[in-house]
C-alpha cells in the first residue's frame, strides 16, 4: 500500500503512476485545475516551442503574452480545449505563419492541432488542390 502525498489516503500501488507519490485521481484533478487557466496553457505551448526551436535551429523570441488562446480554431472553427494530458485534434498548437521565420512575435498564432497537422507538410497551393479535388469527387458522387 502507498499513501498519496496530496489526499493522504492509503491506496493500492496500482493507483499510482510509476515513480510518483501522488495518486492518479489527484494528478488528474490537479491537471484539470492547471489547464483551466489560459495563461498556463500558453506558457506550456511556449516552452514546447522553445524546445522545438532549439532542436530545429530556428529563431525564438515569443512569450506567452505574444499569443492569444482562442475558444475556437480560427482555421477550422472547432472548439479548442486541453484534454486529459494527451494531445487531441482539438488541442491548442502554435502555428508559424512563415515556417522559415521561426517562433517570433507576429509570426505565431494558436490554432487547433488538427489544422496545424493538415498544413504541416503542404503548401497553400497543395491544400487548395486537395480541397478542389475533394469538391469534385463529392459532386460526382452526388449525381
Amino acid at each position: 500500500m502507498k499513501t498519496c502525498i496530496t489526499c493522504n489516503i492509503l491506496k493500492s500501488p496500482t493507483l499510482f503512476n510509476k515513480r510518483k507519490n501522488e495518486c492518479k485521481v489527484c494528478q488528474k484533478r490537479r491537471f484539470k485545475e492547471w489547464a483551466s487557466k489560459p495563461e498556463n496553457i500558453l506558457r506550456q505551448l511556449v516552452n514546447n516551442a522553445r524546445y522545438r526551436s532549439a532542436k530545429l535551429g530556428l529563431e525564438f523570441g515569443i512569450t506567452y503574452k505574444d499569443l492569444h488562446l482562442p475558444m475556437n480554431c480560427p482555421v477550422l472553427g472547432i472548439p479548442i480545449f486541453v484534454g486529459d494530458e494527451v494531445s487531441s485534434e482539438n488541442s491548442p498548437s502554435i502555428d508559424r505563419l512563415n515556417p522559415e521565420k521561426g517562433y517570433i512575435p507576429g509570426n505565431c498564432l494558436v490554432i487547433s492541432h488538427l489544422a496545424n497537422r493538415i498544413k504541416t507538410n503542404a503548401s497553400t497551393d497543395q491544400i487548395r488542390k486537395v480541397a478542389d479535388w475533394l469538391d469534385a469527387v463529392t459532386a460526382e458522387r452526388e449525381l
